[in-house]
């Protein structure tokens, strides 16, 4: 495994805050899209709010309706789609061209 560096580390925040961000943008737009949605979760939120005003993690993560809202924002809109490298040349390698110099 190669050491963490400064650049490595950078990379690996910079890909997940883009992935985070643009998951919590589809699942506003479907918030907005669709507001029934949006009132069964806010009740959800709000129920255990009156419960325990400073809900746990654990208690956050039971949250039935928000994970399954999420995981179906995730299912439709995957963030990770979003930033696909387009090829601005076409590259041939052959399988032996990929192999390491004296690996065989």
């Amino acid at each position: 495994m190669p050491p963490l560096t400064p650049k490595l580390v950078l990379n690996l925040v910079a890909a997940g805050h883009e992935t985070a961000a643009s998951a919590l943008q589809w699942a506003t737009y479907a918030m907005v899209r669709y507001p029934d949605a949006q009132e069964q979760l806010r009740a959800e939120v709000l129920d255990l709010l009156k419960r325990n005003p400073v809900p746990e993690y654990s208690e956050i993560e039971g949250l039935s309706y928000m994970n399954n809202l999420y995981k179906e924002v995730l299912r439709l809109w995957c963030p990770g789609t979003e930033y696909l490298r387009l090829l601005i040349w076409q590259c041939f390698c052959t399988a032996a061209q990929l192999l390491m110099p004296q690996t065989i």
